[in-house]
């Protein structure tokens, strides 16, 4: 059956969720893409989007979300939509095209708490928690009710596709999709088959994939894949590098400096316990657990995300994106007070004076420091950077010595994920990085 074909009838699990809504609004955006270049409108009748959630609120106001986002997708490719509806004499202005098109689409979705309406489905994504055992359970239930033998397309960030497909009894009908977060926004998607995942299967998630404008990486079926293959070693190094200034400065100082060497001295869009937030420490704590299950020679795990836990701090986003307080707490997704785990509340930047401290402890930034926000789309980014880490590498402060021992970390992570052949190159490793965690360079270079 033919992409085509199957988007006729897609049904997507955990759809109102953060990346579930996201990824709600991508297919969508394709599917009434499609129908109108079949049918030169999108009201065939021959297109049913199911978006299922057991969140009844956040389900309700999904639709709201995905007409402005159809708005947004329809003016974005009028070109496409004048060619396609071309054959169709009452539509003739722009204007009256995108209201067909964002009417139409919604007119294709069906909102639902219950898994049975994902029951014709060819194509069922999966956007919910990342638990093992709740998967599992998710798959077996949509296998059961399922009438299609449809493809099954998981976002799971760190669980082995294969064991999903065998606890499952999927035979090889699901498909490793990750998207990043937000999904409507991230260019990339990290491709995983299975060890028995069909063929098929994979060529089509790979044309759907281009169908959407992603970046598609392929990667194999080991436990974090490449992005958090190297994100999760990433942040054990930054936890190891806690410990060591712990020795010398206040636990608060150690976590703020560590923060950030890996922003500002390594010029990144934010320092890794920053981006421990936005991820949720919950989830990390998930995505070690997966990791420790299945990878030999290696323990992720670390007293830090265990005890922030332990004192009920999580992070993450609430469902809008904007920032819950974690390790740092927010203000307009700034941060401005990092948490003190001995005194069990926030320290204030503005009150401890603790930036100015640590700023003093890890000395001054290279002269030729430019932040990650003119970097990223600076036209001579490339010799600015190589500028930047020759004198970077040449220094001897603090901040400095320990972005140097940062830096050729992650250099060799990314090496250890070609060499085990969970990527299958070095090139794909920085792609991950550039794409799916904004960085300005990948760890591989020639930069040092």
């Amino acid at each position: 059956m033919k992409l085509d074909e199957r988007l006729q009838n897609v049904a997507i699990i955990g759809a109102a969720g953060k990346m579930g809504k996201g990824i709600s609004s991508l297919i969508l955006s394709e599917m009434a893409l499609t129908e109108v270049r079949l049918h030169a409108k999108t009201h065939s009748g021959n297109f049913q989007l199911h978006l299922i959630d057991t969140n009844e609120a956040l389900l309700a106001s999904l639709s709201l979300y995905l007409r402005k986002e159809l708005g947004s997708y329809a003016e974005k490719n009028i070109q496409k939509l004048r060619k396609y509806y071309s054959s169709n004499p009452n539509l003739i202005d722009n204007g009256e095209m995108i209201e067909d098109f964002v009417d139409g689409g919604l007119s294709l979705v069906r909102l639902s708490t219950l898994l049975e309406s994902a029951k014709n489905a060819f194509m069922i994504f999966e956007a919910i928690v990342e638990d093992e055992s709740i998967k599992q359970n998710l798959f077996k239930e949509l296998k059961k009710l399922s009438v299609k033998k449809p493809y099954f397309f998981t976002n799971t960030s760190s669980i082995p596709i294969h064991v999903l497909d065998k606890e499952a009894k999927l035979e090889g009908h699901i498909l490793g999709y990750h998207f990043y977060n937000p999904p409507v926004v991230q260019k990339l998607i990290e491709i995983i088959p299975g060890k028995s995942t069909h063929k098929e299967l994979v060529d089509l998630g790979n044309e759907l994939g281009k169908r959407l404008g992603k970046i598609m990486i392929p990667s194999s079926d080991a436990p974090g894949f490449i992005g958090n293959g190297h994100f999760m070693r990433d942040i054990l190094f930054g936890c190891a590098l806690v410990d060591e200034l712990n020795k010398e400065v206040k636990l608060e100082e150690a976590l703020l400096m560590v923060n950030t060497i890996s922003e500002s001295f390594m010029i990144r869009p934010m320092g890794i316990f920053q981006l421990i937030d936005y991820v949720g420490i919950d989830v990390v704590h998930k995505i070690f657990t997966v990791m420790n299950t299945y990878t030999t020679g290696e323990t992720f795990a670390h007293d830090l995300i265990t005890n922030f836990l332990t004192a009920k701090i999580y992070g993450g986003q609430d469902i809008h994106g904007a920032q819950k307080d974690g390790i740092f707490k927010y203000e307009k997704g700034k941060p401005i007070a990092i948490f003190s785990l001995e005194k069990k509340s926030y320290v204030f930047f503005a009150e401890e004076d603790i930036v100015r401290t640590c700023q003093e402890k890890l000395g001054i930034l290279p002269s030729a420091h430019i932040p990650w926000k003119v970097f990223i789309n600076d036209k001579n980014k490339h010799e600015k950077l190589k500028k930047y880490f020759s004198e970077l590498f040449s220094m001897k402060t603090l901040g400095a010595l320990c972005a140097q021992k940062y830096l050729l970390k992650s250099k060799a992570i990314a090496k250890k994920l070609v060499e085990t052949n969970v990527a299958d190159s070095l090139d794909d490793v920085n792609t991950v990085l550039e794409h799916g965690f904004f960085h300005a360079y990948g760890p591989s270079n020639d930069y040092y």
